[in-house]
This record gives C-alpha cells, sequence and structure tokens, in this order.
C-alpha cells in the first residue's frame, strides 16, 4: 500500500502492457494465417500469492490478459497460453525447498 505510484506505473509497464504490446504486433499476421501460438510465462505467485503483492497484481493481470486472448482468437486456431513457472530470483532465493516445491505443485492442480 506504501508503493509510489511511478513505481507501480513501472511494474506494471514491464510486466503487463510490454505483453499487451507484443500481442498486439503479432495478432495481425495471426489472424490472416488462421493459426498461431502465443505462450506468456509469468509467475506461480500470480496464482497463490506470496509476499509481493505488488508483483502477484500484475503477474494475476499477465494471467488474465493471456485467458483474454485466448477466448478472443480461439476460433481462429490461435492459442494464447500462460506458462506458470517459479523463477529463480533474488525474490526466491530464500524460499525454502520445501515452499518452493509445494508451490510448484499447487500451480499444476490449479493450472
Amino acid at each position: 500500500m506504501r508503493m509510489k505510484r511511478a513505481d507501480w506505473d513501472a511494474v506494471l509497464q514491464t510486466n503487463l502492457t510490454s505483453a499487451h504490446l507484443c500481442i498486439q504486433q503479432v495478432i495481425g499476421s495471426m489472424l490472416k494465417q488462421r493459426w498461431g501460438r502465443i505462450i506468456n510465462i509469468t509467475s506461480i505467485f500470480g496464482q497463490m500469492g506470496r509476499r509481493q503483492a505488488k508483483l502477484r497484481r500484475v503477474k494475476s493481470g499477465l494471467i488474465g490478459l493471456t485467458m483474454a486472448i485466448a477466448r478472443e482468437v480461439g476460433s481462429r486456431n490461435i492459442t494464447c497460453t500462460p506458462s506458470l513457472r517459479l523463477h529463480r530470483n533474488r525474490m526466491t532465493a530464500n524460499l525454502g525447498d520445501e515452499f518452493k516445491q509445494g508451490a510448484v505443485k499447487q500451480s499444476r492442480s490449479a493450472a
């Protein structure tokens, strides 16, 4: 809740707006071909959350964008799929192995 607007905008631009703009660039040719595959790689924490609420919001947004695009273009043989991953980075480095394994298992059962 203490996040500054500029920081929020940066997180949103990086994680959600960038995916939207990429999809805009490729969707026209996919629609003409009536075929295409879009895979948006995101964090499993977009589904289940764990600290870092700001990232969870935008990762959930990316999953939602992906599913909305899938519904819009699915009838034209274009798939749009979220690929949920547990990324290795400084935010996940301190999480225990048991937690990481549980998170991956939980995300697979929710997908």
